[in-house]
């Protein structure tokens, strides 16, 4: 069955590898992906930050200095001055029944800045929203310094009480998808799974960071018929947060190492 979905996406990836172009990201279309509201040429308006909570770039070591607000009434209060939102979803991570957003948030000016995702809890009265977590590492940048985007397509939604973001490529970028979930007060990555093809092979490796398991499959595309590899392994279970997550830079290997 795994060998049957992974083939069914290598001739997935083969056809849209003929068709790419460097164009421009786009959204995938759907209710959890909304389109970037506040984009335009006007900045936001700098919010006063009398009530702060030092963003992931502090603990992880990012050079962006950007603080959030603690708690809101709405979500422009959480966008810094220059900033928009370039994607939105909404849903109840929480469990609570109130729901709960998860933001991507980008420079005005520059696709090669490093984007925010900020995650915020929905409140049962004022302020309508609490800042549960942020990170400036959780997603890179959207385009490279020479301008190309790193990914053709970028999914942000919340579904069954996690929040995931779809990153698509076709290229040597290859696909990297990420779930996050709220345990115990916090905004932890639980999963993480990349998909690269390359020449007469591809590989697929889904990491499950709450129990140490990870799959791996590779497919030997030149050989007749194509062969199918599959392994499980079992290592201790990592307790990553949102605002130390580094998707990108988390080696492929089975040891769970951060680079």
């Amino acid at each position: 069955m795994r060998y049957s979905f992974l083939l069914l996406l290598v001739l997935l990836w083969s056809c849209d590898n003929k068709r790419t172009t460097n164009a421009p990201v786009t959204q995938a279309p759907g209710p959890t992906t909304a389109a970037p509201a506040i984009m335009s040429s006007a900045k936001p308006s700098a919010t006063k930050p009398l009530d702060t909570l030092a963003a992931a770039s502090a603990s992880a070591g990012s050079t962006n200095a950007h603080r959030f607000l603690a708690s809101g009434e709405t979500l422009r209060q959480f966008v810094p001055a220059g900033y928009f939102i370039q994607y939105e979803a909404q849903g109840d991570i929480s469990r609570d029944g109130i729901a709960d957003v998860a933001l991507i948030l980008r420079e005005i000016t520059d696709s090669t800045s490093e984007r925010a995702f900020v995650v915020l809890l929905g409140q049962p009265s004022s302020p309508k929203y609490k800042l549960a977590d942020a990170g400036w590492n959780a997603i890179g940048p959207q385009c490279s310094d020479d301008g190309y985007p790193f990914r053709s397509i970028e999914q942000l939604a919340i579904a069954k009480g996690a929040i995931s973001l779809e990153l698509y490529d076709p290229g040597p970028a290859g696909n990297l998808f990420t779930t996050y979930r709220y345990i115990a007060g916090n905004v932890q990555l639980t999963e993480r799974e990349t998909f690269f093809q390359g020449a007469g092979q591809a590989s697929r490796c889904h990491e499950h960071l709450l129990t140490g398991v990870t799959e791996w499959e590779e497919v030997h595309l030149l050989k007749e018929p194509a062969e199918s590899t599959e392994t499980t392994e079992q290592t201790k279970p990592v307790k990553i947060l949102l605002h130390d997550s580094n998707p990108d830079e988390m080696t492929n290997n089975k040891n769970h190492q951060l680079k």
